[in-house]
């Protein structure tokens, strides 16, 4: 893996050392990343509730070895003012480059995203100019504006899903306001049946266009839901890790659509389930994430004509590393997977447990120099961006009278709109310092072996 893009040291900052200031004077440090579908530019959310959109610059880069990496250049600035929960991409998004605007062309309605702020209704923003587009108004069972954790596009980019607890708000994309479909996920409060929790994640797939991945904080089980039928299709139980809330749901990007994955808060590893065999997850990816709340995404990329698959991942450390799903699965059930020119397939590779998968197919141990937040793959080429940065405090021995200092925190369930103000007064008298020199930055890095999406096929 070599860098061929980033955005440098302008978010890299100092934490404050003033203990009173510990709550409010943070480094800047990016939350989550999200490539746009044309593969052209990068959103990002950040702790000092700024949206941003990086330019992408062209493929020369990347095919240079000896070229050093090109500045990521902020094209887009959205002033969000509170917390982001949730930001996405429209799923046909089209905006004019150098890569592909021979084939695909252009087109400004396309380049728009939706985002989910805090006390603020579900906000469409223009891609181009960064001004609001339409707003979704979100409410509570007391009629009162309240924001999801959690918002998705549906596959065809009609509808809008929005994730609270134990409901999903469903908008149609071409009619702003408050009209919506609201998909109850459990009988009440009180009943045991259903999807408990409020819902952290939406995943959507192209496969099944009303089939919805959600996962919740809550120690549960996640489920697919069918949003045409309001009923689960079925629950899958992400207990082997060992974990806690869900804080993402993803599906395999392929025709095949067998296989679907999820990350936990403290969770030893992603998860990885066949949904033929639903009844237990068939493998689980390795990563260090102990001792962090923060989210830490992963991405996926396949490449079906290839028969390569890829799990890619960073962790506390500012490692990244990458899993050949197809290899590591084959290896899980001592069978050979299954693949044709339209889809990759895992075949009977499942055994009888789950297979705890600790050999990456590569590690990169110094991509940041904090801990990485978002790991995203590109929409059809082989780059790979990754978003670092992290809330630090340390502690001193002697305010604990003799206790052992405590290591480094990362605070982080970003999206909770009161852990971090809760967690500052609270522990104010404890914390005598802060960690200077934070990473807090977007790197892209160019790595030829990669799987590449074939939805994205340039041939």
């Amino acid at each position: 893996m070599r860098i061929v893009a980033s955005t440098g040291a302008a978010f890299t900052g100092a934490a404050v050392r003033d203990v009173q200031a510990v709550a409010m004077q943070q480094p800047n440090y990016f939350k989550a990343i999200r490539w746009s579908p044309d593969g052209q530019c990068i959103l990002s959310n950040s702790n000092d509730n700024v949206l941003r959109i990086f330019e992408m610059s062209g493929p020369g880069d990347a095919a240079d070895p000896l070229a050093d990496p090109a500045p990521l250049v902020e094209a887009v600035r959205v002033e969000a003012g509170e917390p982001t929960h949730g930001m996405a991409w429209y799923p046909f998004m089209t905006s004019q480059g150098e890569i592909r605007a021979a084939d695909l062309g252009s087109d400004p309605a396309t380049c728009c995203f939706v985002a989910c702020t805090r006390d603020r209704p579900v906000q469409l923003w223009d891609a181009y100019t960064g001004k609001l587009r339409a707003a979704y108004v979100t409410k509570d069972v007391a009629d009162q504006v309240k924001a999801p954790l959690a918002c998705e596009f549906s596959s065809d980019g009609t509808q809008i899903f929005c994730g609270f607890e134990g409901q999903i708000q469903v908008f149609d994309t071409s009619r702003p306001g408050t009209t919506c479909t609201a998909l109850a996920l459990t009988p009440s409060r009180r009943s045991r049946d259903g999807l408990k929790g409020v819902v952290s994640s939406l995943a959507v797939t192209p496969a099944h266009p009303t089939l919805l991945g959600i996962g919740t904080f809550s120690s549960g089980p996640m489920a697919l839901w069918d949003v045409s039928s309001n009923r689960p299709a079925q629950f899958l139980f992400p207990n082997a890790s060992g974990g806690g809330g869900i804080t993402q749901v993803e599906f395999l990007a392929t025709t095949a659509t067998t296989l679907v994955f999820a990350a936990s808060r403290q969770a030893a590893g992603i998860e990885c389930w066949d949904l033929r065999m639903p009844d237990r997850a068939v493998a689980v990816f390795e990563r260090d994430v102990r001792g962090t709340q923060q989210r830490l995404e992963f991405g996926l990329c396949v490449a079906a004509e290839a028969g390569r698959m890829h799990l890619v991942a960073g962790d506390r450390r500012g490692s990244v590393v990458a899993f050949d799903l197809a290899a590591s699965l084959m290896h899980a059930g001592g069978e050979t997977t299954t693949t044709t020119s339209t889809t990759v397939d895992v075949g009977d590779a499942v055994g009888s447990e789950t297979k705890w998968v600790d050999d990456p197919w590569l590690v990169h141990p110094h991509a940041a120099g904090a801990a990485i937040g978002s790991v995203r793959c590109h929409p059809f080429a082989p780059l790979v961006a990754v978003a670092s940065g992290e809330r630090v405090q340390t502690w001193d021995a002697a305010d604990h009278h003799n206790t052992p200092a405590r290591p480094p925190r990362t605070s982080m369930h970003e999206d909770s709109d009161s852990d971090s103000d809760s967690d500052s007064d609270s522990e104010s008298e404890s914390v005598s310092r802060c960690i200077a020199a934070i990473d807090c930055s977007i790197k892209i890095f160019h790595c030829p072996d990669l799987a590449q999406p074939t939805s994205a096929n340039t041939e």
